[in-house]
Formats: structure tokens, sequence, C-alpha cells
């Protein structure tokens, strides 16, 4: 599944912000291990998935991001 960038660029003009903070925190901008794949294959398929993956995504990963390096896809 693609990211959809009008969904991205609408929650953008209603937050009144574009710091990036979505962008590094999605899911789809994880890197592409085997893992994070069945993470986003389950993501797609299942609503419990989505609840279990983001409690588990802020217990590992914290609720802000690491670092302030950009993800490779944002990088022009």
């Amino acid at each position: 599944m693609a990211v959809n960038q009008e969904n991205c660029f609408t929650f953008w003009r209603k937050a009144g912000t574009d710091c990036g903070v979505c962008m590094s925190t999605c899911p789809y901008s994880k890197p592409d291990t085997l893992l994070h794949k069945f993470v986003r294959w389950s993501i797609n398929r299942s609503q419990f998935a989505r609840h279990f993956f983001l409690f588990l995504d802020d217990y590992l990963y914290g609720r802000r991001p690491l670092s302030l390096k950009k993800p490779h896809w944002m990088e022009l």
C-alpha cells in the first residue's frame, strides 16, 4: 500500500503545520525489513493489528522520533 499524498497534505492543512512528525512516525517510514513488511501487511488487513502495533510502536520506539535524521525518502 502506498502513502496517500492527498490525505497527508489535507492533514497538514488542518493541523496548520508541515513539521513532518506524522511522516517520521508513520509505519510506512519504518525500515524495509521483513518484520516491518509483516507489520504493514497486518495493519492493512486487521483493525486489531492497527491498535496492537500502534501500542507496540509507542512502547518500542517511543512517542517521539529517536533522531532528527530524516528518512531516506525525504531527501531531495
